[in-house]
C-alpha cells in the first residue's frame, strides 16, 4: 500500500496566515498588557525621617527604574527624555500636610452665641443689681469667651496618684491632620496612584499616639470586565457489513438443450451514534481595592495613612483626620494655709514629630487599546511612568500652653450642721471677737486658723410662702476647731 500526500503551496501560506492574523486578533482583545516603569525618588534632603515607611521608593545602589509584571524598565534615557518634554524637568506633583492644634484654634464654624447663651444673657440682663454699664460689660465678656474659644478643650484624664500619693492628670490634646496633593501636570490622562504620610514622634519623646477618627478602611469594588469561555464535544461512531451469496448451476441432458440456473443474495448491516455537547460561562472579573485606610503603628509611635486609586476612583481634594496624644505628666504638690494644690506639669512641653510624605504620580506615555474591529482605550494596556513623588520634614505636633492642670482639696476643721436649707452663720473668735468666717446651708465645712475656742451665731431664718414664718437658732459656743470638730444649729420658731 502507498499513500502520496500532495500540498500546494498556497494552501500552506494560507493556513500560517490564518494562524497569525487569529494570534493577532486574539491579543488585539487582551487586557492587562500595558507596560509600567517605576520611576524611585532621590533620598531627600534633608533626611529627617528615620523611620523605615516606604524606604523601598528610593533610589538603592544606583537602581533608579524597576519594570513591573515581570517586564524590564524601559531605560532612563526615554525617562528623561519624556520627563524634559511632559513636565518641564519640574516637579510632577505638590504634596502637603497641614497639623492644627484643635485646643488652641477657635472654631471654623461661627455659632449663633444668642441661642448659646440665652440663659446667661437673660440671667445678666433681669439681675436688678447690676448697673446699665455692668450688664454691658458682663455682655462683652461673655461674647469674647465664646469668640476665643479653641475648637475643643483639652482632654485631661486622671490617672490616679504616683509612688508619693501625689494626683496625676495625663494630658490628651487632639490636633487635625490635612493631607493634600495636587498635579502640577496639565495632561488630561495623569494621576495619583498612591498617596501617603508617614508622622513619627522621635525615640525618647515620651509621648505617643492613641486615637483617631475616621478609622474605617475605604474598599472599594470595581470590575476589570468580562470572561466568555465555550466548550463543546462531539462524538460519532458508524458500522456497515455487506454480504452477497451467489451460486450457479449448470444441466445439459444428453441430446437435449443446455439449461442453466443460478440463486444470490445480498446481506448489509448498519449503525450511527452522534454525540454533541456544548458549554458556554460568562463571568464578571471583579477586583477590589483599598482606597485609603490609617492606622497607628509601633505602639503609637506612628501616624499613617495610605490612599489608593485606580481608573474608577481617583485621588482628589483634601483628607482630613482627627488625632489623639497621650502626653504623661508628673505631679507637683504644694501647700497653701489649708489648701493643697496637686500641679501636674507634662513631661513633655513640645512635640516635634519627623513627616514623610510619598506620592506616586501615573504618567500615560502611550494609552492602550483593546477590540478586534472597533478599538476602544482600555487603562489596563497603558504604557506608563510611575513617578515617585517623597520629601521629608519636621513638624510641630503639639506645644504647651503652659497652663497646667492643677487639683485643690482644703483641709476643714469644722464642720456646722442645721436642719434648714435657709440657715447662714457666722464664726467668731470667743478670745478676740475677730469674725472668722462665713457659712450657710445644711452642712458647711470650714478651715479656721486659729488656736482659741470659737462661736458660731446663726441668722434668723424665713421659711414658707403664703405665711412666712421666723425660726431662730441659738448660739453655739465653746468649739475647739480640729477634726472632728462638729457645732449643730438647730433652728425652731
Amino acid at each position: 500500500m502507498q499513500i502520496d500526500l500532495q500540498f500546494d503551496t498556497s494552501t500552506i501560506v494560507t493556513a500560517i496566515s490564518l494562524l497569525v492574523l487569529g494570534g493577532i486578533l486574539s491579543a488585539c482583545t487582551a487586557l492587562g498588557t500595558g507596560r509600567s516603569t517605576v520611576v524611585l525618588a532621590d533620598t531627600p534632603a534633608p533626611n529627617v525621617y528615620h523611620g523605615d515607611e516606604f524606604a523601598h521608593l528610593i533610589v538603592r545602589n544606583g537602581i533608579r527604574l524597576i519594570g513591573l509584571q515581570n517586564k524590564s524598565p524601559t531605560n532612563e534615557s526615554k525617562w528623561t527624555k519624556f520627563q524634559t518634554e511632559r513636565l518641564g524637568g519640574g516637579s510632577a506633583a505638590t504634596i502637603d500636610i497641614n497639623v492644627r492644634d484643635q485646643s488652641n484654634t477657635p472654631p471654623l464654624d461661627l455659632f449663633n452665641i444668642e441661642t448659646v447663651t440665652a440663659s446667661d444673657v437673660a440671667k445678666i440682663l433681669t439681675d436688678h443689681a447690676l448697673t446699665p454699664e455692668q450688664k454691658e460689660a458682663l455682655l462683652i465678656q461673655l461674647r469674647d469667651n465664646f469668640r476665643g474659644m479653641p475648637e475643643t478643650y483639652s482632654r485631661l484624664v486622671s490617672h490616679g496618684a504616683d509612688a508619693k500619693g501625689n494626683l496625676v492628670y495625663y494630658y490628651f490634646p487632639q490636633v487635625t491632620i490635612d493631607l493634600t496633593g495636587t498635579l502640577n501636570s496639565a495632561e488630561p490622562l495623569d494621576r495619583f496612584d498612591f498617596l501617603a504620610a508617614a508622622i513619627r514622634i522621635p525615640d525618647g519623646v515620651n509621648a505617643r499616639f492613641i486615637n483617631f477618627s475616621p478609622k474605617a478602611a475605604d474598599l472599594f469594588d470595581f470590575t476589570l470586565g468580562q470572561l466568555k469561555q465555550t466548550a463543546s464535544a462531539t462524538a460519532s461512531a458508524n458500522a456497515s457489513n455487506k454480504a452477497t451469496v451467489g451460486a450457479s448451476m449448470t444441466n445439459k441432458p444428453t441430446g437435449a438443450p443446455e439449461t442453466s440456473s443460478s440463486t444470490g443474495g445480498e446481506l448489509n448491516y448498519g449503525g450511527s451514534l452522534n454525540l454533541a455537547l456544548s458549554d458556554e460561562l460568562t463571568r464578571d472579573m471583579k477586583s477590589s481595592l483599598e482606597a485609603r485606610s490609617a492606622g497607628i503603628l509601633h505602639q503609637g509611635q506612628v501616624f499613617l495613612v495610605e490612599l489608593r486609586s485606580n481608573e474608577q476612583k481617583h485621588i482628589a481634594g483634601t483628607y482630613s483626620f482627627n488625632v489623639m496624644l497621650e502626653v504623661p505628666a508628673d505631679a507637683v504638690k504644694s501647700q497653701s494655709g489649708s489648701t493643697t494644690t496637686w500641679t501636674s506639669n507634662p513631661k513633655v512641653t513640645r512635640i516635634d514629630a519627623e513627616l514623610r510624605v510619598v506620592g506616586i504620580v501615573r504618567h500615560v506615555v502611550k494609552a492602550g487599546r483593546t477590540g478586534t474591529f472597533k478599538r476602544i482605550p482600555e487603562p489596563l494596556n497603558d504604557t506608563t511612568f510611575r513617578q515617585v513623588v517623597l520629601r521629608d520634614e519636621p513638624i510641630t505636633l503639639w506645644q504647651f500652653t503652659n497652663i497646667p492642670t492643677a487639683q485643690q482639696t482644703t483641709d476643714t476643721n469644722l464642720t456646722v450642721y442645721s436642719n434648714v436649707d435657709g440657715a447662714s452663720f457666722t464664726v467668731y473668735d470667743e478670745k478676740t471677737g475677730e469674725v472668722l468666717d462665713h457659712g450657710s446651708g445644711r452642712e458647711a465645712r470650714l478651715a479656721l486658723s486659729t488656736p482659741n475656742k470659737v462661736k458660731i451665731v446663726f441668722t434668723p431664718a424665713i421659711v414658707g410662702s403664703d405665711k412666712p414664718l421666723a425660726l431662730k437658732a441659738p448660739d453655739v459656743t465653746g468649739i475647739k476647731p480640729g477634726d472632728k470638730a462638729v457645732a449643730i444649729g438647730s433652728y425652731v420658731p
